[in-house]
């Protein structure tokens, strides 16, 4: 799919959200993300985006309202279902790397999806080599610098194919040029007709680098546009 051509893939409803024993932190979010579109989700601290992203995800189910993605409604969904519909990368990739090797950390999802063998390993071959990987291949995900860590949860969530990326402060602990490299490969998965949600409170980078800027205030949208 062209980038160009953008159709919408998930649908927010009337979405509210409290943590227990708290005020809401979401309240009454509207808002339609398309594919082919690199969308920049900003705020303070503490406005919410990270609990919207959770959502999305189904990780936390809202209080009220709806969450459509690809035209189904979110409630018909199982947790695993929307992990194929949508990839989520944590500001830490600790939280996502276990298996005993990079090149294991893409094909093990993949066979657990059902994907043969064969296909398995040239898709986690292909990966590797785009997200320049190959070279580490056998090494243990946890003695990976940060930056390499973060290529991997990317490679091992694009081998699942999904139609939108959801990326929680990615540009954290980047020098400018693993920066530029990030753009690259945005700018590249949207012009594959892949929608991302970008989570950050770098607003310079949001600035920079996104299509559409959703602004958070308060669990709130107080601006959603260029």
């Amino acid at each position: 799919m062209n980038g160009a051509s953008m159709e919408s893939y998930i649908k927010l409803t009337g979405i509210s959200y409290g943590y227990p024993r708290s005020r809401f932190v979401l309240k009454d979010i509207n808002l339609s993300l398309n594919r082919g579109e690199i969308v920049g989700i900003t705020g303070e601290n503490g406005s919410g985006k990270t609990t919207l992203g959770k959502i999305i995800m189904g990780i936390l189910m809202p209080d009220s309202g709806n969450v459509e993605i690809d035209g189904v409604d979110g409630k018909n969904l199982k947790l695993c279902e929307r992990g194929f519909k949508i990839g989520y990368a944590f500001q830490n990739p600790d939280r996502q790397l276990f298996a005993a090797n990079v090149q294991d950390e893409i094909i093990f999802p993949l066979e657990i999806k059902g994907v043969d063998k064969t296909t398995a390993s040239e898709r986690a071959a292909a990966l590797l080599e785009r997200f320049e990987l190959s070279h580490l291949k056998e090494r243990v995900p946890m003695r990976l610098s940060r930056g390499e860590k973060q290529r991997l949860v990317l490679a091992a969530t694009l081998a699942q194919e999904p139609g939108f990326l959801i990326l929680d402060e990615p540009a954290t602990g980047l020098d400018r040029d693993r920066k530029k490299a990030l753009y690259q490969l945005m700018e590249e998965l949207a012009q594959e007709g892949i929608g991302l949600a970008v989570i950050s409170h770098d607003l310079q980078f949001i600035e920079h680098h996104a299509n559409r800027i959703i602004r958070l205030e308060n669990g709130k949208v107080v601006d959603d546009g260029c």
